[in-house]
């Protein structure tokens, strides 16, 4: 799109106006939308050309449009508003690219972590023997904390007391 709008302002600038070609290249891209760069470019393209055709319908209408100079002035001012618009936009995505890049990679490292992952019902099952296991764990560390104070108990009680005997 910016260089079909380069090619036209630049065709305006040197020629006055444009091709039915360039013309039609403008209406396939913009439209017909009243405002457009299209029809803008359609009706002050049309008019100094179809000037006295228009005249023969009504010679006040002719008198209250624009002359060939001004239907020029219009057009490159819009082509020109039109071309900085398509620059910027295609600044902001040449700044974008790079982030839609590093997007794509993170989306692609995902995928691969996804496909490492078990399915979910063997997870569910990894974390239910994980729980088991730390049960039995902790289970055995207060059986150890009993044994070990039950020890100690015995090495600190006086010889003969009927809570020393060795079994």
């Amino acid at each position: 799109m910016l260089k079909l709008v380069a090619d036209a302002h630049f065709m305006v600038g040197a020629a006055g106006q444009l091709t039915e070609a360039a013309c039609d290249g403008l209406l396939n891209a913009y439209g017909k939308a009243e405002g457009s760069v299209g029809y803008v470019c359609l009706v002050y393209n049309h008019w100094p050309t179809h000037r006295d055709e228009i005249a023969e319908e009504n010679e006040e209408r002719v008198a209250q449009g624009p002359s060939p100079d001004e239907c020029r002035s219009f057009m490159l001012f819009s082509l020109a508003q039109e071309e900085r618009r398509l620059r910027s936009l295609r600044r902001k995505v040449i700044k974008r690219k790079p982030l839609e890049r590093e997007r794509q990679a993170a989306l692609r490292e995902l995928d691969q972590a996804c496909l490492v992952l078990p399915p979910e019902a063997a997870t569910n099952r990894l974390f239910r023997y994980e729980t088991a296991i730390e049960r039995q764990l902790y289970r055995a560390l207060a059986e150890l904390e009993r044994l070990q104070r039950g020890r100690a108990a015995v090495a600190l009680s006086p010889p003969g007391h009927p809570d020393a005997s060795p079994n």
